[in-house]
């Protein structure tokens, strides 16, 4: 039985961007889940907060990046530019349905990152902001995932599958461009005081130093997942993601 609502939001950029929603009317609080790189607006993870926010009346709302999941968009349309429209997207179909709730935010990898860039533009926009293992240095990540051949015909224009699975995700040198064009994580962050990181301490994709020294450098708390992979396969690690977001959005 399907725990959520699917929906669509038309954009001006030529795709859609599907959505799910579990929201309910008396819900007090939003909290809009930001995707990593190759997955949809469904995961697992995603299902798991919105079942742990609703006794707390704090709705969950979550949506797909452009050439990802049942996406429309092609590959081409995945850049950054086009990732913080449609947030920008998200974010206003929600304060247009719900526009006198509290609005949060909980962001995986390079949904961290997008976020990232989402508050640098709106910093008033978040009542708290939630980065899960955020990639600090997602260029490198992209650079992370070819071998040395790859890596060179990529740089000189060919289109490489990112896809995980079944779900292919073909991509140009345009998105990895577009990545460098923000260096969110080495400029000082603004409204720090929102922000709280969960972070796995064997993270294999993001390196916990880098996450270390950033929340450092911005006085953010870590919440540390011991021995927490990337995708908190280990035993416990997605129980500590729960516990965590419930302390941080309820302070319980």
């Amino acid at each position: 039985m399907r725990t959520y609502t699917e929906g669509s939001l038309s954009t001006s950029r030529g795709y859609h961007i599907p959505t799910l929603s579990w929201i309910q009317e008396d819900d007090r609080e939003i909290l809009l889940c930001v995707r990593g790189f190759g997955g949809g607006a469904y995961s697992t993870v995603v299902e798991k907060i919105a079942l742990e926010m609703k006794p707390c009346k704090i709705g969950t709302f979550s949506f797909t990046w452009p050439a990802h999941g049942n996406s429309d968009a092609s590959g081409d349309m995945l850049t950054v530019e086009n990732c913080l429209a449609d947030m920008e997207d998200a974010v206003s179909h929600l304060r247009s349905l719900y526009p006198d709730r509290n609005l949060s935010c909980f962001a995986t990898s390079f949904g961290g990152f997008m976020t990232a860039v989402y508050h640098q533009k709106h910093p008033e926009e978040f009542e708290k902001i939630i980065l899960r293992s955020p990639a600090v240095r997602m260029a490198d990540i992209i650079m992370h995932f070819m071998n040395e051949e790859q890596r060179a015909a990529y740089l000189a224009g060919e289109k490489l599958n990112f896809g995980f699975g079944d779900n292919p995700l073909i991509l140009g040198r345009d998105y990895y461009e577009s990545l460098l064009r923000y260096p969110v994580f080495q400029t000082q962050l603004r409204q720090p005081d929102k922000f709280s990181i969960i972070q796995g301490d064997a993270d294999e994709i993001v390196p916990p130093a880098d996450v270390r020294d950033y929340a450092a450098r911005n006085k953010i708390p870590v919440f540390w997942a011991e021995g927490a992979d990337h995708q908190y396969t280990n035993p416990g690690g997605l129980d500590a993601v729960l516990t965590f977001t419930k302390q941080i959005m309820t302070g319980a």
